[in-house]
């Protein structure tokens, strides 16, 4: 490999030079010459993946955060090319479960003398996720902070934190029926959480997976209605003593089916809010995308 396409999406349309050069200099470093693509606020950065699957390219970078990773993996799954990470974004949840490093140059690295994986992804109503979907408390609080964001120009977490608060006092119980391996469980609970493959729910690696290709998915529901119990099944979680708790409940399934009132609910995917039709149906799709991740 001595070419490698490298699409950075900028989602606040404002380039940073300093960062491509950094990225151009650590793969001429390797021998390789990697092309950046710059994808503005308003450009499509799916089409750029889309072409470099048509092109037959082994490898696309990818340099952002889970967002624009998911974007990719939605072009990517079930192809032949695999995804390289650059990961630039805020969190880096999928870098992080692969272990592929988050600096630049070592990220480089690991693109250039790593080895391609296979790892699952999941599906809602046809939508690729990565990490995860959710209904409930979580896109209500996406909703707020951008809200913030936009009217009153406050940090990204700053805003966060602000519509947090603002979403514990304000939710609302969602009625679901969550039919799974021809069961059915009718709940009234303030979120449901599907993951890809099984999430760490205690301790201090709470929020991480240790396997990607396990071919399953996680649903994690609360039953509790108050905002201080919410917050008690939180600190539960960070004392190791989430899977004690009666009214925390979690499944494993390939297959999940998600009914509520509305003709329409927010979800969340990938911290990206859309609004989909119910039910809403997901499912695991073993295998499906091929990353770049270190070698044992």
């Amino acid at each position: 490999m001595t070419h490698i396409p490298v699409i950075i999406n900028h989602r606040a349309g404002v380039r940073d030079v300093a960062r491509e050069e950094e990225i151009l200099a650590a793969f001429a470093s390797h021998g390789i010459s990697a092309e950046i693509k710059n994808v503005g606020a308003d450009g499509d950065f799916t089409s750029l993946v889309r072409g470099c699957v048509t092109d037959r390219c082994p490898v696309v970078v990818v340099g952002g955060g889970d967002g624009s990773l998911h974007a990719a993996a939605g072009v990517l799954a079930g192809t032949d090319t695999a995804l390289g990470i650059l990961p630039v974004g805020t969190l880096n949840h999928l870098a992080k479960d692969l272990a592929v490093p988050l600096g630049v140059e070592d990220a480089v690295a690991v693109i250039v003398a790593g080895v391609i994986r296979n790892v699952d992804v999941g599906e809602a109503n046809g939508q690729v996720f990565i990490n995860n979907a959710s209904l409930g408390l979580y896109p209500s609080v996406v909703r707020r902070r951008k809200a913030i964001q936009q009217r009153l120009g406050r940090s990204k977490w700053l805003a966060f934190a602000i519509a947090t608060r603002r979403a514990l006092l304000r939710y609302r119980l969602l009625l679901v029926r969550v039919r799974m391996k021809d069961n059915d469980y009718v709940r009234r609970t303030p979120f449901v959480f599907i993951g890809n493959n099984s999430y760490v729910m205690d301790g201090l690696n709470i929020g991480t997976r240790a396997a990607l290709d396990a071919g399953v998915l996680s649903l994690y529901m609360a039953r509790r209605e108050s905002p201080f119990s919410l917050l008690l099944l939180a600190l539960r979680a960070l004392l190791g003593r989430l899977r004690q708790a009666k009214d925390f409940e979690e499944f494993t399934a390939t297959e999940v089916r998600i009914e509520t009132r509305r003709p329409h609910e927010f979800v969340g995917v990938d911290g990206e809010v859309v609004s989909m039709e119910t039910p809403i149906r997901c499912h695991v799709r073993p295998l499906a995308l091929r990353v770049v991740v270190p070698a044992a």
